[in-house]
């Protein structure tokens, strides 16, 4: 999507969820309380799936760990 296209302008000023591509560039403004939630929501959503992915590897790492040593 290229912003200089009105449409593509539209679609992303109308799109509730913040478009910080767009909102760095100046193309449109998320200054609704609105907004600032749901940019709140989705870094929080965000943060928690990373740390919950972290967190299920790091014990696949040790379960392959307690599998390899109780091989031996």
């Amino acid at each position: 999507m290229h912003m200089k296209d009105e449409a593509a302008v539209g679609i992303a000023f109308a799109d509730p969820v913040p478009n910080r591509h767009a909102s760095l560039h100046g193309i449109v403004s998320y200054s609704s309380p609105q907004s600032s939630i749901n940019a709140i929501l989705a870094a929080d959503y965000l943060l928690r799936a990373i740390s919950t992915i972290k967190q299920l590897a790091a014990e696949d790492v040790a379960a392959a760990h307690d599998r390899a040593v109780a091989s031996n």
